[in-house]
C-alpha cells in the first residue's frame, strides 16, 4: 500500500501497478499493515482520525487526536499505537478503535512509533533527538532515553531478531543500536547521505537500507550497510 497526498489511498502490486484507489475524507499521513491478516491495514488521516481497512473497504474510524503524527500495529492486530506531538502514545483496541491506555512517559513530539513482533516492544523517536523503548504489554519505559543524535530524529526501525534497532535523523547519520547490551551501544553510521535520512528498515537478511531526505546528486546516496548475520 501507498499513500497518496490527495485524500485518495492506493495500492500498489509488486511491479507498482495500482490496483485500486479509496477515496478518503482527508489525507493519509502513517499506514500500518496489519502483521496479522494481509487484507487489513490501519491509516491514520492529517485531520487524527484512525481508520481500520479491510479488503479494500472501511471498517472502523476514531478520532484519536488532531496532533496525531504515526502509527503502528502489534503482532496480532489487536491493538494500534498512535505517536502525536505533544509525546503521547495512544493505545487504541482494533476491534472498535476505542483508547484503552495511553504512554506519557515523555512530552516531546513523536515521530516515529515501531512495534517489534518478538519482542513485544515499542521504539519511540522524537524531534528532541530522544530514541527510548516502551514493554508494549506492561506499558512501561524500559531503561533510560538514548540521545546520539545531533538532529531531529525521524524514523526508527528493529532488526528481524529485536537485538538491534536503527534511528534515521536530520543530522546527515543513522545510528544502530545494540538494544539487547546493558547499557545500550550505538553503533553512529555518519554522513551516509548529503542530507538527513527520514527513513530506515531492516530486511530479513540483515541489510539495513536508508532513505535520503533531500535531493542531492552526492555519489554516497543509495549506499547500502550491512549489519551482522545475528541482527
Amino acid at each position: 500500500y501507498a499513500a497518496g497526498m490527495y485524500k485518495t489511498l492506493f495500492e500498489i502490486d509488486e511491479s507498482g501497478n495500482v490496483k485500486f484507489s479509496l477515496a478518503l475524507e482527508a489525507s493519509p499521513l502513517s499506514i500500518a499493515p496489519s502483521k496479522s491478516d494481509p487484507s487489513t491495514l490501519f491509516v491514520l488521516l492529517d485531520n487524527g482520525t484512525l481508520l481500520r481497512i479491510t479488503s479494500g473497504a472501511i471498517k472502523q474510524t476514531h478520532k484519536v487526536s488532531q496532533d496525531s503524527t504515526c502509527i503502528d500495529v502489534n503482532e496480532d492486530g489487536s491493538e494500534v499505537y498512535v505517536g502525536d506531538k505533544k509525546g503521547v502514545v495512544h493505545v487504541c483496541a482494533s476491534k472498535d478503535m476505542s483508547e484503552v491506555a495511553s504512554l506519557t512517559e515523555y512530552k516531546n513530539e513523536i515521530t516515529c512509533v515501531a512495534y517489534h513482533v518478538g519482542s513485544k516492544r515499542l521504539a519511540v523517536t522524537d524531534r528532541h533527538k530522544l530514541f527510548y523503548i516502551y514493554d508494549a504489554e506492561k506499558r512501561t519505559i524500559i531503561g533510560n532515553p538514548m540521545s546520539g543524535h545531533s538532529g531531529a530524529v525521524w524514523k526508527c526501525g528493529w532488526s528481524p531478531s529485536g537485538e538491534y534497532a536503527a534511528t534515521a535523523s536530520l543530522d546527515f547519520s543513522v545510528t544502530v543500536w545494540h538494544t539487547a547490551a546493558t547499557p545500550c551501544q550505538k553503533i553512529s553510521l555518519e554522513h551516509i547521505h548529503a542530507g538527513g535520512s527520514s527513513c530506515v528498515a531492516f530486511k530479513d537478511d540483515g541489510w539495513l537500507y536508508t532513505c535520503l531526505l533531500y535531493t542531492s546528486p552526492s555519489p554516497r546516496d543509495g549506499l547500502l550497510s550491512r549489519m551482522p548475520s545475528s541482527a
